[in-house]
């Protein structure tokens, strides 16, 4: 089964483990586990 996710962040804001805003903390998260499996 194909799946197909869409991050949405903050124009222009830095996504990683240590970004400020939630979201883009959720995204990294998010994004590191879909590389994982």
């Amino acid at each position: 089964m194909t799946l197909t996710v869409l991050n949405v962040a903050y124009p222009l804001a830095p996504v990683g483990p240590d970004a400020v805003g939630g979201a883009e903390q959720v995204l990294s998260a998010l994004d590191r586990a879909l590389v994982e499996k």
